[in-house]
């Protein structure tokens, strides 16, 4: 009767297999570390984009309201800084506005899951579902100094 393992095959005396083994195990655990490293340098790449892009908007609506103006929500300015971020960063308008709706709840929220997110220990998507899942804060939240008028908020048929 043969016994079927997964367990590697046994060590012979004369000590020829163990190095070969050892050397399988310490290339994959190079891989494996290195694998790890770039997927983390990634997700900081990430965290670091939103987190220009909330410092540029902040910054957009600081001027405006230094200069006296008040921005709103459907204001031509802020259409004008989504149009100009999604040019440079060639995707779609709504996709900023979402990723600039996720970073403010992150931020202002989630204080917590920003910064496992900052640290490159979680991807975007990850980030992003925790804004969804259930017991977070579910809705699109605009920054409170744009807050000033709140018709947007009755198209879209939800309470501000």
């Amino acid at each position: 009767m043969t016994k079927e393992s997964t367990d590697p095959p046994p060590r012979s005396g004369d000590g020829c297999g163990e190095g070969e083994f050892a050397d399988l195990d310490a290339r994959e655990a190079l891989f494996t570390g290195a694998l790890a490293q770039a997927d983390r340098v990634a997700n900081r790449a990430a965290a670091l984009r939103r987190q220009v892009m909330l410092a540029g908007f902040d910054a957009m609506v600081l001027e405006e309201q230094q200069q006296g103006r008040t921005v709103r929500v459907d204001d031509a300015i802020v259409r004008a800084f989504l149009l100009h971020q999604a040019t440079v960063l060639r995707i779609p308008r709504q996709t900023v506005e979402r990723q600039l709706a996720t970073g403010w709840t992150l931020r202002d929220r989630l204080p917590a899951t920003w910064a496992v997110f900052l640290d490159g220990f979680c991807s975007d998507t990850a980030a992003g579902s925790r804004r969804t899942s259930p017991g977070a804060w579910t809705g699109m939240r605009w920054p409170r100094s744009i807050w000033r008028r709140r018709s947007w908020c009755r198209r879209r048929s939800r309470p501000c």
